[in-house]
C-alpha cells in the first residue's frame, strides 16, 4: 500500500534513515507476516501496478510478448544448434507456438473488454483511461506489419 517513509517508521516501529529514495513508497506485507517499505522508484521498477482486471491482462500480455520474443530470438539462433539437441529444439519450437496461441487469445480477451473505440483511434478501457494511438511495435516476435503497440497514458503498453 502508498506510504510515506515517516509514517511507514512509525509502523514497520524502526528507522528507515538508511533506505535511499524520497518519502513517497510502498508498505509491502508478505504471506507470512514481514513487512517492508521500498521507495516508489524501487518499487515501481520491481513490481506492476494492477488497479483491475483489465490492468492484469495489459500486463500478463506484456510479459508474455517479452517472453515470447526472447525465446523466438534463441529458437531461430545458430547457438540453439550447438547448445540443444534436435529433439530439444523441436519442443521449443512447440512451445514458441503455443505461446503464439496463447498471446491470440489473450489479445482477444483485451480486445473484447475495451468497452469503446473511438473514430479517432483514441480507446477508453474499462477504467475510463485514455489509451492513445496505435504505433508500430518494435519488439513483436513475428515482425509483422499488422503488430502494433497500444499505450496508455500511464505508460503501459501491450502489443496486439
Amino acid at each position: 500500500m502508498p506510504m510515506a517513509k515517516s509514517e511507514a517508521e512509525k509502523v514497520l516501529n524502526r528507522s528507515l534513515a538508511d533506505a535511499t529514495g524520497g518519502e513517497d513508497g510502498y508498505l509491502v506485507e508478505y504471506e507470512d507476516g514481514y513487512k517492508s517499505w521500498s521507495p516508489k522508484e524501487t518499487f515501481e521498477k520491481a513490481y506492476n501496478l494492477a488497479e483491475t482486471s483489465f490492468d492484469r491482462m495489459l500486463i500478463e500480455a506484456q510479459e508474455l510478448a517479452k517472453r515470447t520474443n526472447i525465446l523466438s530470438k534463441f529458437v531461430t539462433s545458430p547457438a540453439v544448434e550447438e547448445l540443444l539437441s534436435e529433439d530439444e529444439q523441436q519442443d521449443l519450437r512447440v512451445q514458441v507456438m503455443a505461446m503464439a496461441v496463447y498471446r491470440y487469445l489473450l489479445n482477444n480477451r483485451i480486445w473484447k473488454t475495451i468497452p469503446k473505440i473511438t473514430m479517432g483511434k483514441i480507446v477508453i478501457d474499462s477504467a475510463r483511461r485514455i489509451i492513445t494511438d496505435p504505433i508500430r511495435c518494435d519488439s513483436c516476435p513475428y515482425e509483422t506489419d499488422n503488430c502494433k503497440k497500444l499505450i496508455r497514458k500511464d505508460g503501459l503498453h501491450f502489443c496486439v
